[in-house]
């Protein structure tokens, strides 16, 4: 939220000879002040907005269990695996990982309904480790949608990547039947030696939720938008840095699933 959005709801309560010429000399002050306000009272609402380019942003999916499970007023749980983005990377503020800011913007979106959002992901698990844990974590959770963002660890231990593609395979059946599924494309990193090992895997996992009819986020090619409009400093070296890019990742990232997930199971 902007200072400017915000000024014509303060100048009022200044007194009425001195707001027009205290606020525009006061307006950057002001901003960073009430900006720290913000992310003080609400973490969330300091995070900026981030755009959806057209034809990257997740739309018209179809989530049957999870909408019929809202429309008999069950609650809605989704369970989410993965690596960093769901283990909370960088980010000491639980209310700012990615499970947490998803939770916050569906709970929003679907005024009424109750949702949870657990974390089921495990640090240094491939994907051939989820068939398992999903089932495991579908079971206890009950959840009716899984979102899964593979690739991450299996690229950095170089995994096979026919056994790569298998257990992107088993982690779809494992869903199947169970709960709906969500995958999420491989995280962009502003490295050449990096992108020319990902490219692949990123094929075998496009195309394992295209012939399963999965629906696939594509993370990849939004954070690239967002590191090119300066949304995300993916060059950050120093490590606050680093930690407010990564906050600003997992609300981008829930900000792109929230709009589909919620049309899809109201």
């Amino acid at each position: 939220m902007t200072f400017m959005r915000l000024a014509p709801r303060l100048t009022p309560r200044l007194p009425p000879r001195l707001a027009p010429r205290l606020t525009p000399r006061l307006a950057p002050g002001l901003a960073m002040i009430l900006s720290a306000l913000l992310t003080l009272a609400n973490p969330a609402l300091a995070e900026p907005l981030c755009a959806q380019p057209e034809g990257l942003a997740l739309r018209d999916i179809a989530l049957p269990m999870a909408r019929r499970a809202v429309a008999r007023g069950h609650d809605l749980v989704i369970l989410t695996l993965g690596g960093l983005m769901t283990q909370g990377a960088f980010v000491e503020d639980p209310a700012a990982t990615y499970p947490a800011q998803l939770q916050t913007g569906l709970r929003a979106a679907l005024p009424g309904k109750t949702v949870t959002v657990i974390n089921g992901g495990k640090p240094g698990v491939t994907a051939t480790d989820i068939p398992a844990l999903m089932t495991a974590g579908l079971t206890k959770s009950q959840a009716q949608i899984v979102i899964w963002g593979p690739g991450g660890r299996d690229v950095a231990l170089r995994l096979d990547q026919k056994e790569f593609q298998r257990a992107v395979d088993e982690g779809i059946a494992a869903a199947r039947g169970n709960a709906d599924l969500i995958l999420l494309d491989m995280t962009f990193v502003p490295s050449p030696n990096r992108m020319a090992l990902i490219v692949p895997y990123r094929e075998r996992l496009r195309r394992a939720a295209e012939d399963a009819g999965v629906p696939f986020l594509l993370r990849h090619d939004l954070m690239r938008a967002w590191a090119e409009d300066k949304t995300l400093n993916l060059d950050a070296r120093r490590e606050e840095d680093r930690k407010l890019v990564m906050r600003r990742l997992f609300a981008c990232t829930a900000q792109s699933l929230v709009p589909a997930i919620a049309a899809a199971v109201r």
